[in-house]
């Protein structure tokens, strides 16, 4: 897939201010009236008009905040459930539970529907909610509720909420949008289409939409399946989902001729792109039973099909539970010959079946990041289990064969490609629809993020380009690829950001091998840039860089008896806004404190801070030019010998 050139991240008011005058600073994280009001809006969602909901620290906290301020991970002792071990019908059983979830994030429990429910070898138990309104599915809003052995929800999370105010009657005729995704996607046949609600990452914002599969080749003969959304009311294409990613009961075929090569248990045949997509998918399989304990790629056994000699040389692909692979074109050798290649695209199966990561903008990124994570992990078991040098390399095997040392893709320095992205705050953005023009919304490009994260977690050490100081402790393979698997089978959902990746893969880390490897996993995320990042007095971060979708957060942990807690930006160009809160992340409508001048220098000044963890948000404005060349720095006179220790989970990090 053609990736998108680099660029820039498209990024008279008051100063200081105190918010809430006259109201006691309380350690609970309330979900404001601001939020209320969305959740009582006009509109045709079911969900009742509700007061503000406050969450007592000791019972829950939100972690996690996702687009238009709404909650989108609530973590503690929420309520409780049925142990896990006893449900017999658990929509029923986690009934009780949902109508003290719901609330939480503006949900309705008559809006949601059991997708999935299960136990795991914790005997914790998990349960994912798809979402209706007025009889429509909402494409990327769906919730996850998680009870842990004995009977306590400890967790709950999600993208996609919010009230939907649109009736659902298109103005766009059914045939009219087939014509417009035709269109866009480049194929001829349609062959399927239906109404729903869809949530675009882009925006947040729910639309009526014809969502119409097409299937086919394009005009370079590139393989299509995608599930476009249509505006049913405006006739312009508002999301695309791509069902092609690109790159134990076996099965080879030749895609020439669709002929049977060879079967399982079979003996080596005279084709040697056969031989070693057979050989490859067995590593592969036996990889993911011996380090997950998964069968296959749907969990449950399925025969594992790949097709050799596709049309598309050069390349590999994942559709329709089948691998395929081109032939050698004048820069790759057979695909099918790289172990991690082929575990690359088994692991897309792996994903389709467990968060099922929607692949365009960020949940895209996560989907092919994913990917190369649990490939490398497949190709170090196939070395004997430990990593080397090659293991953080992509397809080093068939990657331009004459050049030495080359790969397509370097999970420990992504840049070195000349297209991935390794820093979040400098992640690639677009305004536009996802299509093949902008990588579906840096599908590709932006997958470096988590490649750097997980070769931290494991390796240790620094960002390579010291875009971040923080030096992180590695874990190990074997920790760290188990805790990104359980993060993808038990957190993820469709629509999650890298800051919801940053808080599955640590949960998963605290459920396997308690806060150490948590707090490990949660600092290489950090070294990436994924906010929150945590600062110290004294700290300084920059250059700091973006525009009015830019929302750059940091967390700041103040001892009993801090004075003077001072955090301020300067220098650079263009202008941005400053946001600090006690206890939750802040936006511009729900702030402890507030700095707007008109320029990017801010400063928020609390003499008499009170202890606890304070998050700083830094913003673009709406109407203003982008900023860049910020620096951020933080201080404050601790009366603490010795810092308190980071939490064991990360502080909220919401998403765009």
């Amino acid at each position: 897939m053609q990736s998108p050139v680099r660029t820039k991240p498209l990024a008279t008011r008051r100063g200081p201010q105190r918010a809430g005058e006259g109201e006691t600073m309380k350690r609970t994280y309330r979900i404001l009236g601001a939020l209320v009001a969305m959740g009582s809006a006009a509109g045709c969602s079911d969900a009742p008009a509700r007061a503000p909901v406050e969450i007592a620290q000791s019972e829950a906290r939100v972690v996690g905040v996702g687009p238009g301020g709404l909650p989108s991970f609530v973590t503690g002792r929420i309520t409780e459930a049925p142990l896990p071990a006893s449900w017999t019908d658990p929509a029923l059983d986690l009934a009780p539970a949902l109508r003290e979830i719901t609330p939480l994030f503006l949900l309705s429990p008559s809006e949601l529907r059991l997708g999935q429910a299960w136990q795991d070898e914790l005997g914790y138990g998990h349960a994912r909610f798809f979402r209706e309104v007025n009889g429509l599915p909402v494409v990327g809003s769906e919730l996850l509720v998680h009870v842990d052995a004995e009977g306590t929800v400890y967790a709950a999370n999600g993208e996609g909420f919010g009230a939907i105010g649109i009736e659902p009657q298109p103005s766009v005729p059914e045939t009219e949008a087939r014509a417009v995704a035709l269109e866009g996607s480049g194929v001829r046949e349609a062959v399927a289409s239906r109404l729903v609600y869809v949530v675009p990452q882009l925006t947040g914002q729910a639309r009526l939409a014809w969502e119409v599969q097409v299937e086919g080749r394009d005009g370079d003969g590139q393989p299509v399946a995608e599930r476009v959304y249509v505006d049913a009311l405006a006739k312009q294409i508002v999301s695309r989902n791509s069902r092609v990613y690109t790159a134990k009961y076996r099965r080879v075929f030749d895609a020439r001729n669709n002929s049977l090569k060879r079967s399982e248990g079979e003996g080596p045949v005279s084709d040697a792109a056969v031989n070693a997509a057979y050989d490859n998918t067995g590593v592969t399989y036996d990889c993911y039973w011996s380090w997950f304990q998964r069968d296959s790629f749907n969990g449950s056994g399925a025969r594992i099909d790949s097709y050799v000699h596709d049309s598309m040389d050069g390349n590999a692909y994942w559709y329709a539970n089948t691998l395929n692979f081109g032939d050698a074109d004048s820069q790759m050798a057979s695909p099918a010959s790289a172990l991690d290649v082929v575990a690359h695209e088994f692991s897309h199966g792996v994903v389709e079946y467990t968060a099922n990561l929607a692949y365009e903008f960020e949940s895209g990124a996560l989907n092919e990041a994913w990917a190369d994570v649990l490939g490398a992990s497949c190709e170090a078991y196939g070395d004997g289990g430990a990593p080397s040098t090659d293991t953080w390399k992509i397809g080093e095997d068939v990657y331009t064969p004459g050049v030495s040392g080359d790969a397509l893709r370097y999970m420990n320095n992504p840049t070195l490609d000349g297209i991935s992205y390794d820093f979040w705050p400098e992640r690639y953005l677009t305004a536009e629809a996802p299509s093949d023009y902008n990588d579906m919304g840096g599908v590709h490009t932006n997958s470096g993020i988590g490649n750097l994260a997980y070769y931290l977690a494991v390796a240790g050490g620094r960002h390579p380009r010291s875009k971040t100081t923080v030096n992180v402790s590695g874990v190990g393979i074997n920790q760290a690829s188990r805790s990104f698997y359980r993060a993808l089978t038990t957190y993820l959902n469709s629509t999650s950001s890298f800051q919801s990746a940053r808080l599955a893969t640590v949960l998963a880390a605290n459920d396997l091998y308690g806060a150490t490897v948590a707090n490990n996993i949660d600092t290489a995320w950090a070294a990436v840039g994924v906010p929150p990042t945590w600062l110290a007095s004294g700290d300084a971060v920059s250059p700091l860089s973006g525009n009015v979708r830019t929302r750059l957060y940091f967390g700041v942990e103040l001892p009993a008896g801090s004075t003077g807690l001072s955090i301020t930006t300067s220098g650079g160009s263009g202008d941005c806004d400053l946001y600090a809160k006690l206890g939750s992340a802040p936006t511009s409508q729900s702030f402890d404190f507030k700095s707007e001048s008109p320029t990017t220098a801010e400063t928020i000044s609390v003499p008499s801070p009170a202890s606890g963890t304070w998050y700083i948000l830094l913003q673009g404005c709406q109407g203003c030019r982008d900023f860049s060349g910020v620096q951020l720095s933080v201080s404050f006179d601790e009366h603490h010998l010795t810092p308190p220790p980071k939490p064991s989970l990360p502080p909220p990090a919401p998403s765009l």
